[in-house]
């Protein structure tokens, strides 16, 4: 199976499980359900959490751009690629460790996306100096 393949896959993975911890729900609790039991000093209105729906649009078009520029040896589609499928992986693993209250490994695992993302965004060469 190609590398793209195994991103598209990653991603409809992501999209998958997010939507059916809430559908389901996962553990018999919403995500939201899980955030408004939380003692925080401010939570977002629920409104706002719609923002993911804009994401996930934006990465399947990252996607669309990345299949419309994949060359097969290329070493930033490579570094690309196996970052991108890091990122969902770790994500899903989030959306279960939070669903079932670990939170301290919640913290862990985002600690490891935010660096998996801070990598997969200095992959791409920087413009000003093409």
């Amino acid at each position: 199976m190609g590398r793209f393949a195994i991103m598209v896959i990653a991603l409809i993975s992501v999209i998958t499980v997010n939507a059916l911890a809430n559908i389901l729900p996962l553990n018999n609790q919403t995500t939201g359900e899980i955030s408004n039991r939380l003692p925080v000093l401010f939570t977002p209105a629920g409104y706002v959490f719609s923002i993911w729906s804009v994401i996930y649009v934006l990465l399947i078009v990252w996607l669309v751009g990345m299949w419309n520029n994949r060359q097969q040896g290329d070493i930033n589609y490579t570094k690309c690629s196996t970052l991108f499928i890091i990122s969902c992986v770790l994500y899903i693993v989030w959306i279960y460790l939070w669903h079932y209250e670990k939170f301290l490994f919640t913290v862990i695992v985002m600690i490891g996306l935010l660096i998996t993302l801070v990598l997969l965004y200095r992959t791409f060469p920087d413009s000003d100096n093409s």
